[in-house]
């Protein structure tokens, strides 16, 4: 249940990226593109959470998040 709750919301996060990867490309001003990146450097961290909750391995992807 916990796993399937997880793949859902990594698949929601990673459809909320779009908007973001959106404003990076078509961003009006550097700040804008900027502050997109950094949006998708968070969500990507959490992003690693949720595949090791997935995989059982959240040790291992929670240490990857950390150093991403």
């Amino acid at each position: 249940m916990f796993e399937t709750f997880s793949i859902i919301a990594g698949a929601i996060l990673l459809l909320a990226l779009l908007p973001a990867f959106y404003r990076v490309v078509v961003g009006p001003t550097a700040i804008d593109r900027i502050v997109a990146v950094n949006v998708i450097g968070t969500k990507t961290a959490v992003l690693l959470v949720f595949i090791g909750v997935i995989f059982g391995r959240v040790e291992m992807f929670v240490d990857f998040a950390l150093a991403y």
